[in-house]
């Protein structure tokens, strides 16, 4: 009996594995994923549906580990009605995740945030004072904020007791490598960066204290914060996804507020519309792109950037030219291994769900410039050439440093690296053997 039950279950594994291939070559022929890593979303999104209940599934960082760190602490006293709010908000926020296996929640939790977000009363412990402010969630669409009974959040008061008048908390997780990763590529390609302030310890009431990072001002390439310089930001300035909802020309007519170059950022998105990339770079300072272009090359930035809520444009008034931002919003991906260095950057790179044929039309429409491209292409092979192993070395110190925080989570290390960037060597050798 045990050898036919073994059997069965041997033959039972083969035919979900072949089940996966098969459907793996029907579900992705033809976009822009090879059949392995079509196999491999497959077989993250079975595992995920079938044994996780399509939850959220991360690593996260070791009590014993956060404890030891010597960073400022604080603590916020909620009420026991401000608790019940914000259990309420997550709770009704993450029910119904889609049946794609997508880390997004459904539509109606979000509707449901989003509505009902707001700032409550709390207190904040400071030198053994306690002191009045409020407290809300962060983001309108919060997905990964939320771990257990911690979220990130912000807090506002006075400046006398916050040190400024709104502070962001972002939970510790969401970060993983970024700061010490963002921080290199920002000061060695000279990119405006949202600066992830410092390591912080908070708790709500007497829960343990959790570790999140105080996300400042964004800063120009040469630290100062954009606030003291010639630089204007507008969130979500361009349309750089390819969504019907995100037809910013539209939303920038409809819009009847007047603000300082709306009909600048009007011609802007039309340039995107209309694929006229040598309008569109008119617009931009070249050599401050292609370095934007190296950065998300090399860290295979995923398109989670490109959504509206994402994307940070700066406009400086002193040569009256656009900058992106990099900041904590993109992923880091291994470059898929099909297509050119093109296609490997205008089309969505989802670790878990297939949109890749979604396109990140602002990165097509720079890219379809031959000029700009084959410059970009270019300046990968110079610094890569001559920065390799400093790259190298900033990237294995980050993943040291996270590691060091992290419990062990054994079906996370196996399944989720696979897909996203685990080693930046990879996407170092995939660039240097583009052939093209």
């Amino acid at each position: 009996m045990k050898r036919i039950i073994k059997k069965l279950t041997i033959y039972s594994i083969i035919l979900f594995l072949v089940g996966l291939i098969v459907s793996s070559y029907i579900s992705f022929n033809g976009t822009n994923y090879s059949y392995r890593e079509a196999i491999q979303l497959k077989v993250y999104s079975a595992y995920k549906k079938f044994f996780l209940n399509n939850q959220r599934h991360t690593r996260s960082y070791s009590q014993e580990k956060v404890d030891e760190l010597k960073v400022k602490e604080y603590q916020i006293l909620l009420d026991q009605k401000e608790i019940d709010y914000f259990k309420d908000l997550w709770a009704n926020y993450e029910k119904g995740a889609p049946s794609d296996g997508s880390i997004c929640y459904s539509k109606e939790g979000s509707d449901y945030y989003k509505k009902n977000r707001k700032w409550v009363p709390a207190k904040i412990v400071e030198n053994g004072d306690t002191f009045k402010i409020k407290m809300r969630t962060h983001g309108i669409q919060p997905d990964d904020h939320h771990f257990g009974d911690y979220f990130s959040f912000h807090l506002k008061g006075s400046k006398k007791v916050l040190g400024k008048k709104k502070l962001k908390f972002i939970i510790g997780e969401i970060m993983s490598t970024k700061p010490e990763i963002l921080s290199y590529y920002s000061k060695k390609f000279n990119l405006i960066w949202s600066k992830p302030n410092k390591q912080v310890k908070a708790r709500i009431n007497n829960l343990p204290y959790k570790l999140f990072y105080l996300e400042d001002k964004f800063e120009d390439p040469l630290n100062r914060p954009i606030e003291k310089t010639d630089y204007t930001y507008y969130k979500s300035g361009i349309q750089a996804l390819e969504l019907s909802t995100q037809n910013l020309v539209k939303d920038l007519e409809k819009d009847t507020s007047k603000f300082p170059l709306k009909t600048k950022l009007q011609t802007v998105n039309k340039a995107i519309l209309d694929r006229n990339a040598e309008k569109l770079l008119s617009f931009f300072d070249r050599d401050y792109l292609l370095n934007y272009f190296v950065a998300k090359s090399l860290l295979g930035f995923s398109g989670h950037e490109c959504y509206q809520g994402n994307w940070y444009l700066f406009f400086n008034s002193q040569d009256s030219l656009f900058y992106p931002s990099i900041n904590r919003e993109p992923n880091f991906m291994k470059l898929r291994e099909k297509g050119s260095l093109k296609e490997k950057l205008s089309f969505y790179n989802h670790p878990f769900v297939d949109r890749s044929n979604l396109e990140l039309i602002f990165y097509h429409v720079v890219l379809s410039d031959e000029t700009f491209y084959n410059d970009l292409k270019q300046k990968l092979n110079q610094v890569i050439l001559n920065n390799e192993d400093e790259i190298t070395a900033n990237w294995e110190s980050s993943i040291k440093n996270y590691n060091n925080l992290l419990t062990s989570n054994l079906p996370y290390d196996l399944l989720y690296p696979e897909k996203c960037l685990e080693d930046i060597s990879e996407n170092i050798e995939i660039l240097k053997n583009l052939g093209e």
